[in-house]
C-alpha cells in the first residue's frame, strides 16, 4: 500500500511538472526527401508519451534552419502512462530492437544520410537497447538527456556499435523523478541504484579494448551557470531552446570519430557514501 500511494504521489509530481500537452505525433518526411537534409535524429521521449523533447529538438532545427530531421519513435504504453513506461524494462527493450529494425530499413533506403539517437529519461532505455541492436557504426552517435537508466549500466555494447560519441546529459538537481521516483519506482533497467542522470554513467574497465570504448563517452553534468540558458538542473530543463542550441544540436553536427587525446576516458568521480 505504501508503495502504490507513493507511485501516485510520483506520477502526480512528474506530470504537474511537464511544459505542456500531450501531443500526437506530427507527420514527417523522411530525411532523404527533405531537401538539403543529410542527417536525421529518432528520438525517444521519457515516460508518459508527452513528446516534449522530441517537440522541442525539431522545433529548434526548424527555426534555424539546419539541415537535420528528427523523427520521434513512439514507443510509450500510451498517454500519461508514466509507471508503466518507467518500470517495464522488457518492453522498452522489446521497443528498442523494433526501432533498430526501422533505423536498419531507413538506411538501405538512405544510405548516404547520417543517423543519431536521442533518448530522453526513460527513452534512453529504449536508444540503448536500439543501438545495441544495431549494426556497428550504423548510428553515427547518441544523445542521452536526464537517463533514467541505473548510473551502473554497463554501456561498453553500446559503445561498440556507436561510430563516433555517446554524450550524456546529467544533473545532482534532478531530485524529483531521477531521485526520489526512481528509489521508488525503480530505474528504466530496473535496479534501485542511483540513476545515470544524476551523477552520469561508471566504466567496466577491465582490459585496453574497454578503455578504448570507453574513449567515446562523453559526460555534461549541469552547472548553475546553465541557468541562463534556461536549464535550471530540473528533469525537462536539458530540451529548453537555448541550452539546446549551445550545446546540443552542434553535437549532430560536429563529430569527431577520433576524440582529442584530452578527452577523459569514461564517467565521473565515484559515488557519494549512501547514494548507491
Amino acid at each position: 500500500m505504501r508503495t502504490l500511494w507513493m507511485s501516485l504521489v510520483i506520477v502526480s509530481l512528474a506530470t504537474l511538472s511537464v511544459p505542456g500537452c500531450v501531443h500526437t505525433r506530427a507527420p514527417v518526411l523522411a530525411a532523404a526527401e527533405v531537401p538539403g537534409v543529410d542527417r536525421v535524429v529518432f528520438a525517444a521521449d521519457g515516460a508518459g508519451n508527452f513528446q516534449m523533447s522530441s517537440m522541442m529538438l525539431r522545433s529548434v532545427a526548424e527555426a534555424d534552419g539546419l539541415p537535420i530531421d528528427i523523427i520521434t519513435y513512439e514507443w510509450s504504453h500510451g498517454n500519461y502512462r508514466i509507471v508503466s513506461d518507467q518500470i517495464c524494462y522488457r518492453y522498452a527493450r522489446a521497443q528498442g530492437e523494433k526501432l533498430a529494425a526501422e533505423m536498419i530499413a531507413f538506411h538501405q533506403q538512405h544510405p548516404c544520410v547520417k543517423i543519431y539517437l536521442w533518448g530522453h529519461s526513460a527513452g534512453a532505455a529504449v536508444v540503448l537497447a536500439a543501438l545495441e541492436a544495431s549494426p556497428p557504426c550504423l548510428v553515427e552517435g547518441m544523445v542521452l538527456l536526464a537517463p533514467s537508466v541505473s548510473a551502473f549500466y554497463d554501456l561498453r555494447p553500446a559503445l561498440c556499435r556507436v561510430a563516433c560519441h555517446l554524450d550524456v546529459f546529467h544533473s545532482s538537481h534532478d531530485c524529483w523523478y531521477l531521485g526520489l521516483g526512481t528509489r521508488i519506482l525503480g530505474t528504466s533497467d530496473k535496479t534501485h541504484r542511483v540513476a545515470a542522470g544524476r551523477f552520469g554513467f561508471r566504466a567496466y574497465i577491465e582490459s585496453p579494448e574497454d578503455e578504448c570504448l570507453y574513449s567515446k563517452l562523453r559526460q555534461h553534468p549541469w552547472h548553475r551557470e546553465d541557468k541562463e540558458l534556461g536549464h535550471n538542473g530540473n528533469h525537462y530543463g536539458g530540451y529548453q531552446p537555448d541550452y539546446l542550441r549551445a550545446y546540443i544540436m552542434p553535437l549532430f553536427f560536429n563529430q569527431r570519430c577520433c576524440p582529442p587525446e584530452e578527452m577523459q576516458a569514461g564517467p565521473s568521480p565515484p559515488l557519494r557514501d549512501g547514494e548507491d
